[in-house]
């Protein structure tokens, strides 16, 4: 066991986080990685309300310890014809026919699902909550810390590191841009930043007071080892589970 100010907070054994991985994580694999010592993680973004509350309810069946839920925060929405997604869409069209999906050749449909999504999180009184893609309006954050809840917040360069540090999250994500899935782009307007995970960890730690966890391209103790050594809290780990 490795203790340290973030894993008494989380009530956890070791300063391991299991990356949310919207799409890609399951009730078992936040069991498996909880039931281990580490923070299971449900990656909720792209689920519906009524999936993320069954989810929840089975994970809480199955496991005594902390896990953490994660959305993703409202992002500004663009326009788009069917002409711009037609020329996206196209080059992909040989290996849609190769893989046998269908052809898009419209403007995807989309439904926000925030508020209903948060709100299943605080009904079911989830006591851990990480929002990637920056953070939700300030009456949404309200609702989560009257409810108790700690906050995960998620950065890609040291600004939004301290902004999330003033908006009062708990802890911190410093994610390089190794991470495998995305880089949690405080804004959409803007672009990746792309400082690699060991530059951007120290930068971080020194610019706020709050814990760091560094996540992108970690997959083993070496790594883990190298980011506390670099003043980090834990590390976040995806791929490797």
């Amino acid at each position: 066991m490795i203790h340290n100010f973030l894993t008494e907070r989380l009530g956890i054994n070791y300063p391991i986080i299991q990356a949310p991985m919207a799409s890609a994580t399951t009730p078992a694999m936040v069991i498996a990685a909880s039931e281990a010592g580490a923070l299971g993680s449900l990656g909720a973004a792209y689920m519906a309300p009524d999936e993320i509350r069954s989810a929840i309810r089975e994970i809480r069946r199955s496991t005594k310890y902390p896990f953490q839920v994660n959305l993703f925060a409202p992002q500004k929405r663009y326009s788009l014809t069917d002409d711009e997604v037609d020329r996206a869409t196209t080059p992909l069209r040989s290996i849609r026919e190769e893989l046998g999906l269908a052809d898009r050749n419209s403007v995807p449909e989309y439904e926000d699902k925030f508020s209903d999504q948060l709100q299943i999180l605080l009904d079911e009184e989830v006591s851990i909550i990480g929002f990637h893609f920056g953070l939700p309006d300030d009456d949404d954050l309200n609702k989560v810390k009257s409810a108790g809840a700690l906050l995960i917040g998620c950065a890609t360069k040291v600004s939004d590191a301290t902004a999330l540090e003033k908006a009062g999250v708990d802890f911190i994500i410093a994610q390089g841009f190794e991470a495998g899935g995305h880089q949690g782009t405080f804004r959409s307007e803007d672009e990746p930043s792309m400082m690699g995970l060991m530059a951007l960890v120290p930068q971080v730690v020194d610019a706020v007071s709050i814990p760091v966890i560094a996540a992108g391209g970690l997959m083993d103790g070496r790594g883990l080892a190298a980011v506390l050594a670099l003043g980090a809290s834990a590390g976040q780990l995806g791929t490797v589970f």
